[in-house]
């Protein structure tokens, strides 16, 4: 955009000469005198002064600061397109000086115009001059007139009378500082007055134009296409070259760049594309936007047709409603029964299936074709499995390799050589066996879904089949036998055969099995998956039995309870069972029993425990003791508390300082005066007293007492009917009596017949014998303590006929 620069004018007023523009001076008086000769020029402050008389021999200038009234000319300055710049039409009063040549004198006027303007501008200048110099030395002038306009270098540019125009023309590449001075003719005489202008021409304000309205060869799109627009035309004012900018439409804007440029939307809808155009010298000066374009973008649609119709499906990986420009799909045919794919038409064509890596640029139809066709089932491979088997023996056979024309799945069937069939199923069945001999297999298929289309039967598979045989050696040879359960010559595939292994002689007893059947267990049942080769080894005797572990159990014990202690790990090297003995310790030793035995120890101390084991065939095959594990046996002590302190104290039966495991203490609370005992703590609770406390351990109790002065509050109103019959059970309830010591309550009741209940529930049944208006009231009592009574509550009225 341009804007029109201002104009600045600055007016000056000079009145002190720089002399050393001059090269002599004379000094007389009150002027300043300088030697010129004829057209000799000098410049003071920037003005150059030229002599014109004939006889002019000097120059003098009156610098006392004498001044006389004097009117400035008038004058306009204008732009050639007549749009004022300035106008100055006031009157000034101004300092003046007399400069002489000879018989002549100028008056000087030094003041200054500057104007603002852009290259190329042409500038008018139109001045007049008029007025009367009043007084002055040595002449007095009247009707001053312009005499010309001069350039800085004092060079005359325009002459003119009383009205003086003259047009300058900025060049168009100048920017800087250009002078000019307009000299004034005073009548009579040779004499000027300058008047100085001062000309800026500075750089006009770049423009840039609007583009062109985007356009493109095609109004519509795809989702994801690369779509190419143009614009152009934009130019600067300076002649600068310019770059462009398009707006998509999409909320996205492209780089600064060249008139064509390419865009791709992700998504459908309609958009109005704009550009605007900036200089690439000064990137901040930008034009307006174009007019729009507009682009309509949807996404490509796949149209699927079959032929004929109904003969198969097409499936689209992936499937989508609408793709975008460049994405990928594959086609996959699928034949309805009775048919085969045939070949592909349309944007696809030839017989690939599935025809993978297709890629979409717009709207596009796809044909798969289809072609009837008549269904077979090929012969399946030979069946393969084992060559040898057993009888009973389950056996796996394999075939395979079967197709159908039509695609089908298919299904298999073997007949096994033994007059009998398998069912239809898959390519792996398995069969057993019930007689030896040699049996021939084989397979056939057919189509799952038409089972009535059979295959030829394969080439078949010989299996060679036998019963199981069981072969019994013993070593050393004749030492002893091994008895079969059943004992027979051939078995069948997996029948179990217990094997029993007896000694001959008494120096050897069985020690394993070898052969097909491993480990010392007798008698062992071996199964018959196969011909067997069974040895029993036999060794001669010799028992050991190996030291048990260190005993386990308690690292401690009371005296008289009963510890449990733990040993093991002793073994015979028969293999025969074995039994424990413990020596406690104390002198005593435990019985020949088992690994885990109880005692209990009748002094404290430390005890040193230990075990032995022998075989309970042969007691007299004994090991060695094992290590020693030690317990430290104590009496159980009992400590005794009473809180608070001094409220009382503790008796115990029998009373002594060190207690037996499990003993029975008997506690005894005594309270002191002000007190009363309460309940039990550590470890025993509850308030009976006295209390039995079992020693099963170190013991420490606490008996709590409190302070005794207890209330009961009066019970409620009692509550029940309002009258009743002579013999007839009447219900009364009361409550809400509580003690202040926390303990349980029971309830009294004055019937109002002279009579009273016993102490017991807030609810209880009374029978009138006579008839009347009773009153009936109750009152509570401490369960614990009996005597702590409260007083009757409000009477009840009831009504007795």
């Amino acid at each position: 955009m341009k804007t029109t620069k201002k104009l600045i004018f600055y007016l000056l007023l000079f009145v002190v000469f720089k002399n050393t523009a001059f090269s002599q001076w004379l000094i007389s008086n009150d002027h300043a005198w300088i030697q010129m000769d004829q057209d000799d020029t000098h410049t003071i402050s920037g003005t150059t002064f030229l002599c014109w008389g004939n006889n002019s021999t000097c120059v003098y200038i009156n610098i006392d600061g004498a001044s006389s009234p004097h009117t400035i000319n008038k004058y306009n300055v204008r732009k050639y397109n007549s749009e004022t710049l300035l106008v100055v039409n006031e009157e000034s009063s101004i300092e003046w000086a007399w400069v002489s040549f000879g018989e002549s004198s100028s008056l000087v006027n030094f003041s200054e115009t500057t104007i603002i303007c852009n290259p190329g501008d042409r500038i008018q200048f139109n001045a007049t001059s008029s007025g009367v110099l009043t007084e002055g030395s040595p002449n007095i002038y009247q009707n001053a007139t312009v005499r010309n306009w001069c350039d800085y270098n004092g060079v005359v540019v325009e002459s003119g009378g009383h009205s003086a125009t003259y047009y300058f023309d900025v060049p168009s590449d100048y920017i800087g500082t250009q002078y000019f001075y307009m000299g004034v003719h005073l009548s009579p005489g040779n004499t000027k007055f300058v008047q100085y202008l001062r000309i800026i021409s500075t750089e006009p304000e770049e423009e840039i134009t609007i583009p062109y309205t985007p356009y493109r060869g095609a109004t519509t799109g795809k989702v994801g296409q690369s779509c190419t627009f143009h614009t152009g035309g934009a130019t600067s004012n300076f002649g600068h070259s310019v770059e462009y900018q398009f707006d998509w439409g999409d909320g996205s804007f492209s780089d600064w760049g060249s008139s064509t440029q390419s865009h791709s939307y992700d998504s459908p809808g309609t958009y109005d594309v704009r550009a605007r155009a900036r200089c690439q010298t000064h990137t901040a000066i930008v034009s307006d936007w174009s007019m729009a374009f507009s682009i309509t973008i949807s996404y490509c649609v796949i149209t699927i047709n079959v032929s004929p119709a109904g003969s198969g499906t097409v499936e689209i990986d992936p499937y989508k409603t609408g793709y975008t420009y460049d994405d990928y799909v594959t086609f996959t045919a699928y034949p309805n029964e009775g048919y085969q794919f045939s070949h592909w038409s349309g944007w696809i064509d030839g017989e690939r299936n599935p025809y993978p890596g297709v890629p979409i640029w717009d709207d596009h139809d796809v044909t798969a074709n289809f072609i009837q066709v008549q269904e077979t089932v090929t012969s399946p491979d030979t069946p393969a499995g084992p060559a040898n088997g057993k009888v009973d023996e389950s056996l796996m056979f394999n075939t395979g390799g079967a197709s159908s024309s039509l695609g089908h799945s298919v299904e298999y069937q073997f007949e096994w050589g033994d007059g009998s069939l398998s069912d239809w199923g898959s390519a792996s069945q398995s069969h057993s066996y019930d007689s030896p001999g040699t049996k021939y297999v084989r397979a056939r298929a057919r189509c799952q879904t038409h089972t009535n289309v059979e295959s030829d039967w394969s080439t078949s598979k010989s299996i060679s089949i036998s019963y199981c045989t069981l072969t019994v050696t013993v070593s050393p040879y004749q030492v002893g036998n091994v008895i079969k359960n059943p004992d027979k010559t051939n078995y069948t595939y997996n029948e179990s055969v217990q094997l029993t292994a007896n000694t001959a002689t008494g120096n050897y007893e069985f020690d394993h099995w070898g052969g097909d059947l491993v480990g010392s267990t007798n008698p062992q049942n071996v199964a018959m998956d196969g011909d067997k080769n069974v040895t029993a080894f036999f060794v001669e005797t010799e028992e050991t039995v190996s030291t048990p572990d260190t005993p386990t159990g308690l690292w401690s014990g009371k005296v008289g309870q009963s510890l449990t202690f733990n040993t093991g790990g002793a073994t015979s090297n028969l293999g025969h069972p074995v039994e424990y003995q413990f020596d406690w310790g104390d002198g005593s030793q435990s019985n020949w029993e088992s690994s885990r035995q109880d005692h209990s120890y009748d002094s404290p101390g430390t005890k040193n425990v230990r075990a032995r084991a022998r075989c309970q065939t042969h007691t007299g095959v004994v090991s060695g003791w094992s290590d020693t594990k030690s317990i430290t046996i104590s009496f159980c002590t009992l400590t005794i508390n009473v809180s608070p302190s001094g409220s009382g104290s503790v008796g115990k039966s029998p009373d002594k300082q060190d207690y037996t495991y499990n003993e029975s203490v008997q506690l005894t609370a005594n309270a002191n005066s002000g007190y009363q005992f309460d309940h039990w703590g550590g470890d025993i609770s509850g308030s009976t007293n006295p209390q039995n406390l079992t020693m099963s351990d170190d013991k420490s109790i606490t008996a709590y007492f409190i302070e005794t002065s207890e209330t009961i509050t009066i019970p409620e109103t009692p509550t029940g009917v309002w009258s009743g019959k002579v013999g007839q059970n009447l219900t009364f309830n009361t409550g809400g009596s509580s003690s202040n010591l926390g303990h349980p309550v029971e309830y009294q009741f004055d019937w109002g017949d002279d009579s009273q209940s016993e102490w017991g529930s807030s609810r209880q049944s009374h029978i009138y014998n006579s008839q009347g208006t009773m009153l009936v009231k109750a009152r509570a009592r401490c369960q614990t303590h009996t005597s702590v009574v409260s007083g009757w509550s409000d009477a009840k009225s009831v009504s007795i006929s």
